[in-house]
């Protein structure tokens, strides 16, 4: 299990909900669209400062990013856990 995972969920659903596409999202933040891609999917990790970028693009106060990324994380944990009991 990868926070990473967890990281890209919390990112591309905080996307969906203020309605704006990938390019959309990377443009505001600034990165590139490959990049914030490969994020979303869990593929790469965002440093602290990119991380930064995107949080003040979808208008997400770290506190509620890091919250949301443990509860994701618990998520899937769990439903890893579940899978591995069977």
């Amino acid at each position: 299990m990868k926070i990473r995972t967890a990281y890209g969920s919390v990112i591309s659903q905080a996307r969906y909900a203020r309605g704006l596409s990938l390019r959309e999202t990377a443009e505001l933040a600034q990165i590139s669209y490959n990049y914030l891609h490969e994020i979303e999917k869990g593929k790469k990790e965002a440093s602290s400062e990119f991380l930064g970028y995107i949080l003040t693009a979808l208008h997400m106060p770290p506190v509620e990013f890091f919250t949301r990324v443990a509860n994701e994380y618990q998520r899937l944990a769990d439903q890893y856990h579940a899978s591995v009991a069977k």
